[in-house]
């Protein structure tokens, strides 16, 4: 229904903003990169160490306690040795103006908060967003904050959001102490020593599973390692009256000096320029235990910032047996911490490397981890191996991000469901003598991802023959990885296919995954393969049948695009072309991309700008389904009589500018 009031002309007016759609950007932000509950524990102690009474965090604790009140449930956020919220509530006017240090509650309250003052620290966190991060760990959209300061005033005010507003207030004094006893049914006493709360109501089940199983104290370890282990730091989980310290994750008692079954690589006071801008690498510490899988959340170099993990740099080119082994992490000076901030993703877990800084910090990094490889760890340059190496990390990344995007925004869906259906239809018709083997049984389906001591069960294989001759051939049943090179031999029969009969191979086989076959995190490939008599080869196959797994390993994003491939040596008139699409074997569309144009072998071998690189040419052919489709969803749909080719030429330029923004957004 539309209202009827009538306007005053020349009225200045708010505009409506849809806080809801605000807050659940935000917590898209925090699940593309980690998860609420790791966004949840990273800002509340961040605000938390911002606000430390001295550099080494000297008498400051932090505690996450969960409750239950009469009605609700909730996560309570307590610092301690800090100077706590101070400073007024603000007008509105005051917000945008450059605020001193001191105006904590300013800052916690408002998201438009921006300036700081020029002599000031740079902090770890200060851009406000973050603090909502917390309303949506909500199930109510309800937080409560108290604050007792060092003249020992108390305040306590609360947030909340719902569709159009997000309305905040605030009481001074006895006041505040009866709002927050009123508005928790005596859940919580207000603070009586120096320090600040923040308490969300109804943590989502997320959030409490978290605390249960202990993954928030490895989230809280592998974030803030530093500050537990140089400052002694106390970070206390107390979940339901039961207190317990978070400790170190084990490989962060880093060794200082080779030991038996780990190397060790330091380096400190480096002086370098990154960018054009100088810092000092303070400390570099690199440990290695050859053929361990460290944790994924572990593994590489991690970047530290004021005591806090931003993100970690792997190594490009390692093999597995020393890439997935490697974990340490980098610190540098002020200088450098202020471009870290400058470059640092609004969920504080990303770097953006558009910066040469951080570009250049990186490249230093990686050839850090190889220059350790190198000189302690056995390995051998290989410059065509790191090519190849580097060439497929950077198609699986782009290959990822196109793909994303596409599922996301339903583009190109009905294109590859009709050329899967003739697939189907046309290229895998039942053969008359065929190998059946369904899928084994995974330990979490429907993830094929297994880890190390995991069993695929119920392996089994059937041999059909439906003709009216005697068959004789072989049967194996392999493992292999995803070169057709084979790992393992768990079958190798020759068999008589009797006419119209079957023939089951195996009731139930089972694998144990096993470090020594799977020496590297990647796919494998469970292989049923019957051929005859004289040979092995594809040409001679009469049927096969493969099954993947993932060991310790995420695989690409599934979608539109079947993947990537490299061409050369093309004829003259083709050599100036960028890439070209085509069908996979599965219908999906495949991207051959020119590695002797000039425009690729500009780039350096760097990983990211070739993956950017490739995704821009996935992009042209995802811009071409879209035009085609019925419901665009850049394009503006139109009679294909009345389409003006400049005006498409126009809302192509939108559509790679907003396909690119996309990009870069999931990579923070």
């Amino acid at each position: 229904m539309v209202s009827d009031t009538k306007y005053e002309q020349g009225e200045v007016r708010g505009t409506a903003m849809n806080w809801l759609n605000f807050l659940q950007s935000v917590i898209d932000g925090y699940e593309q990169q980690t998860s609420i509950t790791h966004g949840v524990q990273k800002d509340g102690i961040q605000n938390g160490w911002d606000a430390r009474k001295n550099s080494d965090g000297e008498g400051f604790e932090f505690e996450f306690k969960l409750v239950k009140g009469k009605k609700h449930t909730y996560l309570s956020m307590r610092d301690r040795g800090t100077t706590g919220l101070t400073g007024r509530v603000l007008k509105e006017s005051e917000l945008l103006e450059t605020l001193p240090e001191e105006e904590k509650w300013g800052r916690f309250e408002s998201l438009a908060f921006s300036k700081q003052a020029d002599s000031e620290k740079t902090p770890l966190g200060s851009r406000g967003r973050g603090k909502f991060i917390f309303v949506g760990a909500s199930k109510t959209k309800t937080i409560y904050y108290d604050s007792c300061r060092q003249d020992n005033t108390y305040r306590f005010g609360w947030r909340k959001v719902v569709l159009t507003e997000s309305p905040i207030t605030a009481y001074d004094e006895e006041k505040g102490r009866q709002k927050l006893k009123e508005l928790t049914a005596d859940a919580f006493e207000p603070l009586d020593e120096v320090g600040s709360r923040v308490i969300i109501e109804d943590p989502i089940d997320e959030v409490i599973e978290a605390i249960k199983t202990r993954e928030l104290d490895f989230m809280i370890g592998e974030t803030w390692w530093e500050i537990i282990r140089d400052f002694g730091i106390r970070i206390i989980v107390n979940e339901y009256g039961q207190e317990r310290v978070v400790t170190l994750p084990v490989e962060f008692s880093l060794p200082t000096r080779d030991i038996s079954d780990k190397k060790v690589w330091i380096r400190k006071s480096v002086d370098e320029t990154f960018g054009g801008r100088d810092t000092t690498i303070e400390k570099l510490h690199l440990v290695c235990e050859p053929g361990k899988e460290v944790d994924p959340r572990i593994r590489g170099v991690a970047i530290q910032r004021g005591g806090m993990k931003i993100t970690t740099i792997k190594p490009e080119v390692l093999p597995g047996d020393l890439a997935y082994a490697i974990y340490g992490y980098v610190t540098l000076d002020d200088r450098g911490d202020a471009e870290l901030r400058r470059a640092e993703g609004l969920e504080h877990n990303t770097l953006s490397y558009r910066y040469p800084f951080t570009r250049e910090l990186r490249v230093w990094l990686r050839d850090q981890m190889k220059e350790f490889a190198v000189e302690k760890l056995g390995y051998e340059i290989d410059p065509v191996g790191e090519k190849i190496e580097l060439q497929q990390t950077s198609e699986r990344l782009a290959l990822s991000a196109i793909n994303r995007i596409s599922n996301k925004l339903m583009i190109g869906q009905d294109d590859i469901e009709r050329h899967h259906k003739k697939v189907r239809l046309e290229d895998k018709p039942k053969k008359q003598v065929r190998v059946e083997m369904p899928l084994p049984t995974y330990p979490d389906w429907p993830s094929r991802i297994v880890d190390y001591e995991d069993e695929l069960t119920d392996i089994t294989a059937t041999l059909v023959n439906t003709t009216d001759e005697k068959i004789d051939a072989k049967f194996t049943l392999t493992i292999e990885n995803e070169d057709e090179e084979i790992i393992d031999i768990l079958i190798n029969d020759e068999v008589v296919l009797w006419k119209n009969s079957s023939l089951r191979r195996r009731k139930a086989l089972g694998i144990r995954i096993d470090d020594e076959r799977f020496a590297k995190p990647d796919v494998y490939y469970l292989c049923a393969r019957l051929y005859t008599e004289d040979s092995y080869k594809k040409s001679k196959r009469i049927d096969s049948v493969r099954h993947s797994f993932y060991v310790n390993y995420s695989p690409t994003v599934k979608g539109v695009f079947e993947g990537y491939e490299p061409i050369a040596d093309l004829p003259t008139e083709y050599q100036d072309i960028m890439g070209m699409e085509n069908r996979g074997p599965h219908g999906g569309i495949i991207i051959s991309y020119n590695i002797d144009h000039p425009a690729y072998r500009d780039l350096d071998d760097d990983t990211d700008a070739i993956s950017e690189y490739l995704f821009r040419l996935g992009m042209l052919t995802l811009a071409k389904l879209d035009l085609s489709s019925e419901e665009p969803q850049f394009f503006e749909s139109a009679n294909e009589e009345d389409v003006d080719p400049l005006e498409v030429v126009d809302q192509y330029s939108d559509v790679l500018g907003k396909m690119l923004a996309i990009y870069h957004k999931s990579k923070r």
